[in-house]
């Protein structure tokens, strides 16, 4: 029997490249290996690998629930002698490893409940086509499906639609979906943002993050054995290292009340070492909230305020558009300059710096930018989005976040 190991001193700081989180436990993978902890004890363990197995891969998708763990070797990672890359399983949460298939350029593998498993090669290269296979044998034999399918793959997911088949998401210049109606798999490709439209009927409760100014950094924070239950990492393995949140969970009002919380911008930044903060900075204003946006669900339906100013440039775009289709002169940029050099010209607007250690506050009038009226339970998350009036010559950061979701009661 061996023995579990703590991670070294070295280890507890590598960046995590995965993480696979299940209803008790998590396993993580980077370059230093795999690591298993029990989700409440929040001790972690180093997996001892077989010698042949190589470090820093990926995990492929189980049905939710299985013992069953997939591990796939990437091509970037550099092979020491008697590795042997490919897919690799385990059902014992990574105590021991058995080498499904052998290969040096899989790319996504997911496994359905019905035992089919799907594996991509060649899934994020250009200058071949990407192969799709499915085993019915738990990858010693391989059938190629791969038909019509098209450009980079990057994702499988089990079909909603067809149980017991897959949907490929690909991306050539732009994304698309690909689905099958058996498991002949002619594929039949979609937009991706025209795939299953009542997916956007309701307002999404997505943590955006975006910016498109030059010189203006989109920070991440990554994650690592020593910090990874100290924060709230949204892409698993990162989190987008300008974080804003509300200062609790759940706010209670009376009807009538004025709905206002208090809210922190801060800097993710693991500061050990004598490392120095960054410090950003934000343009904000008092009572003018038109950088400021809210989503919010009540019974069942979902609502959305978007911030002020992204709105009014969105409507300058319609109202121009619609004028230059009858042949007429357009106006967009003499207007959307008006509007934003009107805006500027209020001395109210305000940079605001923000970093780990001295984070912005500030209490947020969130019934100005939604309705609750209705006593009862609100699910709400914010935005924020300075694209259009921030200036990063300014040392303004430029973009988008959000907040996750809290809770607004509202009593009788």
């Amino acid at each position: 029997m061996v023995l579990a190991e703590p991670p070294t001193e070295d280890e507890l700081d590598v960046r995590l490249d995965q993480v696979l989180r299940r209803k008790s436990d998590v396993l993580v993978t980077s370059n230093a290996g795999i690591f298993w902890s029990n989700s409440e004890l929040k001790e972690w363990e180093k997996r001892t690998l077989p010698a042949e197995m190589p470090t820093g891969g990926r995990f492929g998708v189980v049905p939710e629930g299985s013992a069953q763990i997939l591990y796939y070797t990437v091509r970037w990672n550099k092979l020491t002698d008697g590795q042997r890359p490919g897919i690799y399983g385990s059902t014992d949460a990574g105590l021991t490893w058995q080498l499904l298939s052998e290969g040096d350029d899989y790319g996504p593998v997911a496994l359905l409940e019905n035992g089919a498993l799907f594996a991509v090669t060649n899934a994020m290269q250009l200058n071949r086509h990407a192969i799709v296979e499915v085993s019915r044998d738990m990858g010693k034999t391989w059938r190629d499906i791969s038909g019509k399918s098209f450009g980079e793959i990057y994702r499988l997911f089990p079909d909603p639609d067809h149980p017991g088949l897959i949907c490929v998401e690909a991306n050539s210049i732009r994304g698309y979906i690909l689905q099958a109606d058996d498991e002949s798999y002619d594929w039949k490709a979609t937009r991706s943002w025209e795939w299953h439209p009542e997916r956007r009927e309701k307002v999404p409760f997505g943590r955006s993050y975006s910016t498109s100014a030059a010189q203006n950094p989109l920070y991440m924070f990554w994650a690592t054995i020593r910090n990874y239950y100290e924060y709230d990492f949204i892409y698993g393995a990162s989190s987008p290292a300008i974080d804003l949140r509300a200062d609790g969970e759940r706010f209670a009002f009376r009807a009538g009340d004025v709905i206002t919380v208090p809210i922190t911008v801060r800097f993710l930044q693991d500061l050990r070492n004598g490392k120095t903060p960054i410090v950003e900075k934000l343009i904000d204003h008092p009572s003018n909230l038109g950088v400021w946006g809210l989503r919010w669900e009540f019974n069942g339906e979902r609502s959305y305020k978007s911030p002020d100013i992204v709105a009014s440039v969105y409507r300058i775009r319609d109202e121009d558009f619609a004028t230059r289709i009858k042949g007429l002169p357009g106006f967009q940029a003499e207007k959307k300059n008006a509007l934003i050099e009107g805006l500027k010209n209020d001395p109210a607007w305000k940079t605001v710096e923000f970093s780990a250690t001295a984070p912005y506050r500030r209490m947020l009038e969130i019934g100005k930018l939604g309705d609750f009226a209705k006593p009862g339970e609100y699910r709400v998350q914010l935005d924020y989005e300075s694209t259009y009036l921030a200036d990063r010559k300014e040392g303004q950061w430029v973009g988008s976040f959000s907040s996750p979701v809290f809770t607004v009661v509202i009593e009788t």
